[in-house]
This record gives C-alpha cells, sequence and structure tokens, in this order.
C-alpha cells in the first residue's frame, strides 16, 4: 500500500489517498512484477493458491522471496474454485487450508484473503471470518470509499481488459449500483486504468476527505505494472509520502 499526499499551492495539505495494488493466482511472471514495483516505491498484495491449476506457479521459494521485497502474501483458496458452488465443508477446506499451508510456510499470520473470481456471498464471507481471515478483497468495482466491511473489500480500478457491457454485467450481478453509476457519470464509462483512477482521484479529493483507490490487476502484460507506477506517481498531482506494510 502507498499513502499518496498532496497540497495545493497555497501549501494546505490535501486528504490522503491510499493507494493499494493486488495480483491473482500467483505465477512466475508476479516476481518481475515485484520488482518494478519496488522500483516505484511501492508494494502489492499476491494472493496464491497452494495447488494452482496453472503453468509456471510460484514456488515456495518465490513466495518467501517476495516477502523478503516487502510484498504481502494473501490466500486465494487451495485450486481456485467458485466458492458459491461448494459445499460448507468444501468451502472450509478451500478457504482455511489454503491460508493454514502459507502460515506454515511463511512463519507468520496471513490476515488477507481474496475470493476467486470475485464470487462471494453471506456464506462465503463467514466462512472466511470462522477461517481467521480479517480482510477479504472482491471484485466490486469502482469505489473509492473508506467505508466497507473488511471482508467485502472493493477495488477502484480493475486493469483488465473489460468490455462496457462486461463493466455493466458484473456491477449488476454483484448489486454494484453506486459502483456502476460512478463509472458512468464521473468517470465517463472510461476503460484505461490510469485516466480512471485519476478521475477518481479527483473525485476523492473534491469530496475533501481521506480515500482509498485498490488497483486489482488481474493479467500478467508489463504495462499493467507500468500503469500502477504511473497510477502512484501522477494521479491529480499527488506525491509518494511512503510505503507501508
Amino acid at each position: 500500500m502507498v499513502e499518496l499526499e498532496s497540497r495545493c499551492p497555497g501549501g494546505e495539505q490535501r486528504p490522503p489517498i491510499l493507494v493499494t495494488t493486488s495480483w491473482d493466482d500467483g505465477v512466475q511472471e508476479d516476481m518481475r512484477l515485484a520488482e518494478m514495483l519496488a522500483e516505484r516505491g511501492m508494494t502489492g498484495t499476491f494472493y496464491a493458491c497452494p495447488e494452482p491449476g496453472q503453468s509456471r506457479p510460484l514456488t515456495k521459494g518465490d513466495m518467501r522471496q517476495l516477502r523478503l521485497m516487502g510484498m504481502e502474501i494473501g490466500a486465494h483458496t487451495l485450486t481456485h474454485p467458485d466458492l458459491t458452488r461448494l459445499s460448507r465443508d468444501a468451502m472450509r477446506r478451500e478457504i482455511g487450508e489454503s491460508g493454514a499451508r502459507l502460515e506454515d510456510l511463511l512463519g507468520e499470520p496471513v490476515p488477507s484473503f481474496c475470493y476467486p473470481y470475485g464470487a462471494h456471498s453471506p456464506v462465503v464471507v463467514r466462512c472466511a471470518a470462522e477461517c481467521g481471515f480479517s480482510f477479504a478483497r472482491t471484485t466490486v468495482a469502482f469505489r473509492d470509499g473508506l467505508d466497507f466491511h473488511p471482508l467485502r473489500a472493493p477495488v477502484g480500478v480493475q486493469a483488465y481488459a473489460h468490455s462496457r457491457p462486461t463493466h455493466v454485467r458484473h456491477a449488476l450481478k454483484e448489486g454494484n449500483v453506486v459502483g456502476l453509476l460512478k463509472w458512468a457519470m464521473i468517470c465517463g464509462a472510461q476503460l484505461d486504468p490510469v485516466a480512471l483512477t485519476r478521475m477518481l482521484a479527483l473525485h476523492a479529493e473534491q469530496r475533501g476527505h481521506p480515500a482509498r483507490l485498490g488497483a486489482l490487476l488481474g493479467d500478467r502484460p508489463t504495462w499493467h505494472v507500468a500503469d500502477a507506477g504511473r497510477v502512484a506517481g501522477c494521479a491529480v498531482g499527488y506525491t509518494v509520502r511512503g510505503v507501508c506494510d
């Protein structure tokens, strides 16, 4: 997480904006991504599955190295299923054991979780809490406020090649009318992640209170990382003040 602040021309301090980036699934490209984030003074949360189905997954050594670089490792289930389609026992195994295995590997608590495909329900959220997670990220987009349930954390920008109809469909499915209206009315249904971040940051600044811009980056082309750096470095004139865990 990077905390950004800026001052008005007269020296008056503006409200801070927190910029977070998260990366799903845990693949080899994440090692280069972590280097590029570090070069820009940023950290990120890398959500990994201990029993991945994709090729070139992160190794145990990779995950330990990411922690040494100051990155966070979060749980993402064992095998990346849609949790809403599982029985309660299977759901508990996928959620609970994924965290336990990562904690054994890293030798420290793993408080963060990410729902595969963003799919969650009240039962899934309750199960995540029962398994000991204190934070869980969804894919509910175009939200920049700090008033969210910690086990239903939204994102501001999703750097994924979704079309406008797909964004609309996802928002309606997730009941995210607030985010959909903000994207349409404040952001002009913009698709570029850097432009979106500038618009959301400016909107937060105009409201005059702190905000959080979460960037979910699901694909791995390097321009996504460059965008993450540009998001932190140029959004409405804010400057990087420091890097936090």
